[in-house]
């Protein structure tokens, strides 16, 4: 069973630490509900969603979104506690609640959050990786001519969008539809760019990337082992970028 991790940004934190008691799927790593760097807390990663409101002392709550926007990390959902929900912040929010929500009204955003595979502000983060994926596939001399070779870059963008991997069945359930096709199908598209990439791939960017992490018994990494390994590489180039902007 997977359990999310919480942070919560509220005056109303010890309220909802006692609610999420009650749910085993959540567990709260921190809850604050006074002034506090939150931007750097959420940039540890460590989160799957957030709750955030707005009257929380010291910060510009819609500053802070726009930020996040724009910073190249894997990003939680977010729950926003508002009195004034709008049009342009439910682009940016996984879930709006008034901050006199009831116990009922609290549940069913938390559970409305994780609908989809990633949080909305994760759909910036996952264009930012779906280009390094692309350029990473590239690099090994994949064929972008097969099959299979965007199904490989979205699943890539997708783990390393997350700050927890989704399963392989989670992953060929949003390719069959995302490109109209059957798991099977996405499975056997994506050995097949594997093993055209192990055989006819850069060999020397391919040990630079790879080196003895793949089982030796087997040769080639399984769909899961060489997903996860540029996933690593592209959420490290991520950070990278993300320390040099400051």
């Amino acid at each position: 069973m997977n359990i999310f991790r919480v942070l919560i940004f509220s005056p109303q934190a010890d309220r909802l630490e006692r609610l999420l008691l009650r749910d085993p799927l959540f567990h709260v790593i921190d809850a604050w509900q006074g002034e506090t760097d939150i931007y750097t807390r959420i940039c540890k990663g460590d989160a799957d969603v957030v709750v955030l409101d707005e009257n929380m002392p010291g910060t510009d709550t819609l500053h802070l979104l726009k930020r996040l926007k724009n910073t190249m990390l894997p990003h939680p959902r977010v729950i926003y506690i508002t009195d004034t929900p709008s049009p342009d912040l439910l682009k940016d929010v996984d879930s709006c609640m008034y901050s006199d929500f009831d116990d009922a009204a609290f549940f069913h955003c938390l559970h409305e959050a994780f609908k989809y595979p990633w949080g909305m502000l994760g759909q910036t983060c996952e264009k930012q990786c779906r280009q390094l994926a692309d350029e990473t596939c590239k690099l090994l001399r994949m064929d972008p001519v097969l099959k299979g070779f965007p199904y490989v870059c979205l699943c890539i963008a997708i783990q390393a969008c997350r700050t927890a991997p989704l399963s392989q069945a989670a992953l060929y359930e949003i390719l069959s539809q995302r490109f109209n096709i059957t798991a099977a199908s996405a499975e056997r598209c994506i050995r097949t760019v594997i093993e055209h990439t192990w055989l006819h791939g850069d060999l020397a960017a391919i040990s630079a990337l790879f080196g003895y992490t793949v089982d030796p018994e087997k040769g080639k990494p399984t769909n899961q082992e060489f997903i996860a390994m540029l996933a690593r590489h592209v959420k490290d180039i991520m950070l990278a970028r993300q320390q040099q902007k400051g």
